[in-house]
């Protein structure tokens, strides 16, 4: 007697199989290139601008942490010997004045 025979197993066995159209395949590119230019702006550009840095150091300023508002300051070291301000002198100065950003009020 012999066993019935079985089809052999195969993965792809009822499994159809579809193909990306060619306007799916662009449409998913331009959102990858899209969102690859977002994070560049974001991470890369924007931290470098002069506006994110006077930003990060009146953000400092406001909260009274003046040690990381002068850590934002980049001078030339020829400059910082010249003008012979520390990080120390810096803090003192600010709290001396009232701080570095004047509070108006009406």
């Amino acid at each position: 007697m012999t066993e019935p025979l079985e089809p052999p197993l195969d993965s792809d066995a009822g499994v159809s199989r579809r193909r990306v159209s060619p306007f799916a395949a662009i449409v998913l590119v331009v959102a990858l290139a899209a969102a690859a230019g977002l994070l560049y702006l974001r991470y890369l550009w924007y931290p470098r601008t002069p506006q994110y840095a006077v930003r990060q150091f009146l953000q400092y300023c406001r909260s009274g942490d003046y040690a990381g508002a002068y850590r934002t300051i980049t001078l030339p070291q020829f400059l910082v010997k010249q003008v012979g301000i520390t990080e120390k002198g810096f803090t003192g100065m600010a709290k001396m004045a009232g701080g570095v950003i004047p509070n108006l009020t009406d």
